[in-house]
């Protein structure tokens, strides 16, 4: 069965009769109760109607020009499928109440009508049953389009997270990765410095063995005391810019 439309369930009723008698007396008495109704005298006619407008009940005499009761319930319930049918027939027989039934027909009215108020009763109770059907169905969709909704948000909320979940992963990684790099750099300047300083204590210690060694040459070379202090000067100096050099 089709789903039914968004809008609410209708409350119109066609009545279809080719005796004008019969469709004006329904047509007053549902009046009465406030049912709103229309009529149509052929099987060609109730279908235009059908085509263009929404009715919450057929009521139709089975036999009919251009057709038969049966092709305006056929119709009507191809048309609107929670439309209540009801046929009306002055000769009623087993074969052609369950023809209609079997399309779609939830009673039937004998003519000549003994009783009006039997006849309200009846389409009012045709149309509330398909009316809660109806309900029924519309409610069932909305559950299941809610159902459909959440289940998307659900998976794109999980798209998400997982998306966040492999960027903190991967932000992790290269932290970690960067600080192990940083630890290696900090490490190999270290071991450049220590080098350093032990290359400098080292010339240090080789500028005062050098220094003794030049006051003890010139002293026996003879020469005076102040020369052998300007040579050593200058080697102090070359020394001190090479390890300057080597501090930087």
């Amino acid at each position: 069965m089709a789903p039914p439309p968004t809008d609410a369930f209708p409350r119109d009723v066609l009545i279809v009769d080719d005796e004008k008698t019969v469709t004006d007396v329904l047509m007053v008495v549902l009046r009465k109760h406030g049912i709103a109704s229309r009529s149509a005298a052929s099987a060609e006619e109730a279908i235009a109607l059908l085509q263009t407008q929404r009715f919450g009940c057929v009521l139709t005499d089975k036999n009919l020009p251009e057709g038969s009761g049966l092709d305006v319930i056929k119709e009507a319930r191809r048309l609107h499928p929670w439309c209540a049918c009801l046929m009306m027939t002055g000769y009623p027989n087993a074969e052609s109440l369950l023809a209609a039934m079997r399309l779609g027909a939830i009673d039937y009215l004998e003519k000549p009508f003994t009783d009006l108020k039997l006849v309200v009763q009846k389409v009012e109770n045709a149309m509330e049953h398909a009316r809660t059907a109806f309900e029924r169905s519309a409610l069932a969709a909305a559950l299941h389009e809610l159902q459909a909704t959440l289940k998307q948000t659900e998976a794109q909320s999980f798209k998400q997270q997982t998306e966040l979940d492999v960027f903190t992963e991967v932000l992790e990684l290269r932290v970690e990765d960067a600080t192990r790099s940083l630890q290696e750099t900090c490490s190999q300047q270290q071991a450049t410095i220590d080098q350093l300083r032990e290359q400098l204590a080292a010339l240090e210690g080789r500028m005062s063995t050098v220094g003794a060694d030049i006051q003890l040459l010139a002293t026996r070379a003879g020469a005076s005391l102040g020369d052998a202090r300007g040579q050593l000067k200058q080697l102090a100096e070359a020394l001190d810019k090479a390890a300057a050099a080597l501090r930087g």
